[in-house]
């Protein structure tokens, strides 16, 4: 099995693969080497899982992550069930509580080497593929992205379980894939770049325009690029920024509604006194 992985980290660094997702070990101290100088060095993010002895700590290698030499690239992941409650069965996150996260690890339908070939599993090796994938969608996306900086948004965009902020149980705690992919700035907006080179922070309140120009820019799908602090860009349609509002009453069909008011006034007016009249004719017929 440790020759396997060998081999699995030799190949991953030959062929470029960004995100490395390794099981338990039980012969960590010789595959620290081939970490270290395989996929550190080439700039590859490695999701470890943290083990299944229910320990106050991960398992070694997962517990490589809190050391400086793996430069912020190593993520432990520990299971949690379909509750969010950490798997009675998962290492806790310890000391490397940093460098810790949490994904579903409780009765994942899976593929196993078993004659049917799928199988529901439990365990933190079925949470790291989780993480994984999260990792390699975000790289995807953004292929400028260094190792560290994906794990740096994983890890920050998690939502918090246990204790309050990073914890010895949950560590960062749940990942969260939709929230990784949504921009991140200190002022809470994407920056515009312009074409002269300055910037600003994109604005999300929805501007009030006239419909005509509401309706161009839904025609014309004018899109802007924006930033965040991370670099990554996001599209934003313009039209989706504004809305369009009814044009102001002119003063000509102002007063044509107030024409239109007097001569009901009037008709009103006329059929009461027409009615006063007949009713006068009536009374003095009667009256003979």
């Amino acid at each position: 099995f440790f020759f396997q992985a060998e081999d699995g980290i030799r190949d991953s660094s030959v062929t470029g693969v960004q995100t490395c997702a390794l099981p338990i070990f039980t012969v960590a101290n010789q595959l620290k080497a081939n970490v270290q100088s395989s996929l550190i060095a080439n700039g590859q993010i490695i999701l470890i899982a943290a083990g299944n002895s229910s320990l106050a700590n991960p398992s070694w290698p997962a517990r490589y992550a809190k050391e400086t030499w793996a430069n912020g690239q190593i993520i432990a992941v520990g299971a949690v069930d379909n509750k969010n409650l950490l798997a009675s069965f998962s290492n806790k996150a310890g000391d490397t509580m940093n460098y810790y996260i949490v994904a579903p690890g409780v009765n994942i339908y899976s593929t196993t080497n078993k004659t049917n070939n799928y199988a529901t599993l439990s365990g933190t090796s079925m949470a790291t593929p989780v993480v994984s994938g999260a990792a390699a969608l975000l790289a995807s996306y953004w292929p400028s992205l260094r190792a560290e900086t994906i794990v740096n948004i994983l890890l920050t965009t998690t939502d918090d379980l246990g204790a309050p902020g990073t914890d010895v149980v949950y560590g960062r705690g749940l990942l969260n894939v939709d929230r990784a992919l949504q921009p991140s700035n200190a002022s809470g907006a994407p920056i515009v770049i312009t074409s002269a080179g300055t910037s600003f922070p994109m604005s999300f309140n929805t501007q009030s325009v006239p419909l005509a120009y509401s309706n161009a820019l839904a025609q014309a799908n004018l899109s802007i690029a924006a930033l965040d602090d991370y670099g990554r860009d996001y599209q934003y349609n313009l039209s989706s920024l504004y809305v369009g509002r009814v044009q102001p009453l002119q003063l000509a069909s102002i007063f044509q509604g107030m024409d239109q008011r007097i001569r009901a006034i009037r008709s009103e007016e006329h059929t009461s006194e027409l009615q006063s009249h007949l009713n006068l004719v009536c009374r003095l017929l009667l009256e003979k």
